[in-house]
């Protein structure tokens, strides 16, 4: 009709493909079904039903997640995913966890203080993530990432039981301003 088709099969799966560059470069859900609303008037296919529209365009979002996810920890060594796991457990003596410990804030200025900062940034440095591997990654969903491993509790974080999915991608994204070396 008109020249337009309909949404098929392979239009839809074209258009998932399409999409997921495009969720890679936004955090935004509005935007990612604008374009796609989009994209369907440029290939002249009639835009379907809104739940339908929607579904495509949070299916590329969590393609986009489980992406950068794989890129952050993809190259993630076996002892670097353990001290990662580490930062989960609790302080000995306290009930925080030793990542909940490195965020809190340095205290009164002093030299106790600093010496404090000074063993939190080693131990967070000690896992030794590479800055690098961020770099790829859109800005907008690291901010993302931290948001959510600032949210979510180390209870929340702590790996999830075999043959179910680990929230460890966040980790990384919390500690990412400590894995950079002072120029100085």
């Amino acid at each position: 009709m008109f020249g337009f088709s309909e949404l098929s099969q392979p239009h839809r799966l074209e258009l998932q493909a399409w999409l997921v560059p495009v969720a890679l470069a936004t955090t935004s859900g509005a935007e990612v079904a604008r374009l796609l609303v989009d994209e369907f008037r440029r290939r002249r296919i009639i835009v379907p039903g809104v739940s339908v529209a929607e579904r495509i365009a949070a299916t590329a979002l969590l393609e986009a997640e489980r992406h950068v996810a794989g890129q952050l920890t993809g190259g993630l060594a076996a002892e670097q995913r353990r001290a990662l796991d580490e930062l989960l457990q609790l302080r000995p003596g306290t009930k925080l966890s030793q990542i909940a410990w490195a965020r809190q804030p340095p205290g009164v200025a002093g030299h106790r203080s600093f010496a404090a900062l000074v063993q939190r940034l080693e131990m967070l440095r000690a896992v030794g993530l590479d800055p690098e591997v961020a770099a790829s990654v859109h800005p907008d969903r690291l901010r993302r990432l931290s948001q959510e491993g600032v949210r979510l509790s180390a209870q929340h974080q702590r790996p999830a039981p075999a043959g179910t999915s680990s929230r460890r991608d966040v980790a990384p994204s919390w500690s990412r301003p400590c894995w950079r070396r002072s120029s100085a």
